[in-house]
């Protein structure tokens, strides 16, 4: 089932630090995450709704084990 968005905007968040990283479109959070999975990275999807009732996706990406980069490290996508 695909859910239609009411922006097109996506905010990413830091997984480490729980803050707000950038904003981006919609188009371009796609190509991220499309990035994220060629580069063997976790990628979980999810569409709920806000507080407000609004639909939303929420991507939950963990980066690929490697020796540069830490267990838990990677972003959480908010599309709206």
């Amino acid at each position: 089932m695909m859910i239609t968005l009411i922006k097109d905007a996506v905010t990413l968040y830091d997984i480490e630090i729980n803050e707000v990283w950038c904003c981006m479109s919609t188009a371009d959070g796609e190509r991220d995450i499309r990035l994220c999975r060629e580069l063997g990275d976790t990628v979980q999807e999810y569409e709920t709704v806000d507080r407000d009732g609004n639909l939303v996706r929420v991507v939950l990406q963990t980066d690929a084990p490697s020796r540069s980069r830490k267990p838990d490290q990677g972003a959480v996508y908010v599309f709206t």
